[in-house]
């Protein structure tokens, strides 16, 4: 009876054996198949992925190419295999190409290269090659694995972006120039006027006997006063020109206003221009560049002139006038009794290019706030109640 018993549980624990035996066999090969469905379902992917994949081993040769790659190069998997693959990259991006995997292959780091592909019909492509080093399980090294992507249409869109972008540079270059030289011309014009009608009164003078020789020296004087004032145009447009700061110093705006009617004296004759000014004597020195200031009233003075051509010569009057603004800020005003802004477009009064005169270059007041602002003060203008406008700028005290 005891034998019996035995052998009973002997036999249990055999049936038991095989039957757990026969549970992990049947988990196993469910692992197995389920292992072997995904093999087969990432090997579709990569076979069907439109896409150009490839595949290398240890020894830096392919293994597979997915049938896309095999589409783009027109050749066969056999053709491909090993370094086959390397006859399709144009001969002036071969060696490129080749270093940059060999190198990234030793140091088993993910690289990105582009370089030219031959295409089934000879026509070369700009492809980008992605590959990343693969492993197995037990992080053991098996090669690596890419894919690239046809980027020739970008490339271009690319080269033409370029392109486009060096056409506005070189365009923005030519406008950059043409604008420092209209107002190089337009900033001349002051200096170069009052050299020429002070070289004619010094030779009217030479005519004369005798000889006026003070008359004379003065003439001369202002000669050079005014070859002074085009150099000093010249070189301030120059730095204008390089982006450079303002070189600001304690002004006294009074007599530069005083120095701009003086500068002005002979143009305000020639056009019967009568000039009163109204100068605050409370007024804290201003910080500024004077030969720039000097030019904004020129400028403002001339604009004032040009107003009133169609003005009876007895109505032609100009208004200077400064103010304090505020505890931080001077105000000098230019008015004139001309024509107002009955034809003007206030809102691009001082941007570039913008005239209403038929000989006019536009740059003028453009200039005139290109200046103001970089003092760090603004520019404006109005309409006089009765006839004419009035051109104010500020500018902060020192």
């Amino acid at each position: 009876m005891r034998i019996g018993i035995a052998e009973g549980i002997g036999m249990a624990l055999v049936l038991a054996g095989v039957a757990a035996g026969w549970i992990l066999e049947r988990r196993r090969r469910r692992r197995a198949e389920a292992a072997a469905r995904e093999h087969e379902a990432q090997r579709a992917i990569v076979s069907e992925a439109p896409v150009m994949i490839w595949r290398s081993g240890i020894d830096k040769g392919c293994d597979f190419f997915n049938p896309w790659w095999l589409t783009f190069t027109g050749r066969t998997l056999a053709q491909e295999l090993g370094d086959g693959w390397a006859e399709g990259v144009h001969p002036d991006d071969l060696d490129a190409c080749l270093a940059s995997y060999v190198a990234a292959f030793d140091a088993r780091v993910p690289f990105r290269l582009e370089y030219r592909l031959r295409r089934f019909d000879g026509e070369y492509r700009w492809v980008l090659d992605i590959g990343t080093p693969r492993y197995d399980s037990t992080e053991q090294f098996l090669g690596y694995i890419g894919c690239c992507f046809d980027i020739t249409d970008r490339r271009q869109a690319e080269q033409a972006l370029g392109e486009a972008h060096a056409e506005i540079n070189r365009v923005s270059r030519l406008t950059a120039l043409g604008e420092f030289a209209a107002a190089l011309s337009h900033e001349l014009r002051q200096p170069l006027t009052a050299i020429i009608m002070n070289a004619r009164a010094t030779l009217c003078q030479l005519e004369n006997t005798p000889l006026d020789h003070e008359a004379m020296k003065d003439g001369l004087g202002d000669l050079v006063d005014a070859g002074h004032r085009a150099e000093a145009v010249i070189q301030r447009n120059r730095e204008l020109f390089r982006h450079r700061t303002v070189q600001t110093s304690a002004l006294d705006i009074n007599a530069v206003v005083r120095e701009v009617v003086v500068l002005s004296a002979a143009r305000l004759r020639e056009h019967h221009v009568t000039v009163t000014t109204a100068l605050a004597d409370d007024l804290r020195a201003v910080r500024g560049d004077r030969v720039e200031l000097l030019q904004v009233l020129l400028n403002l003075l001339a604009n004032a002139i040009d107003a009133m051509e169609r003005v009876e010569e007895a109505d032609r009057r100009i208004t200077i006038t400064t103010s304090r603004l505020d505890q931080d800020a001077v105000v000098v005003a230019v008015k004139d009794g001309g024509v107002g802004f009955d034809a003007v477009d206030m809102q691009r009064m001082f941007t570039l290019s913008y005239t209403t005169k038929a000989a006019g270059t536009g740059v003028g007041l453009s200039i005139s706030r290109s200046i103001i602002q970089a003092h760090g003060g603004r520019i404006w203008a109005s309409q006089n109640a009765d006839r004419g406008a009035t051109f104010s700028f500020s500018v902060p005290v020192y």
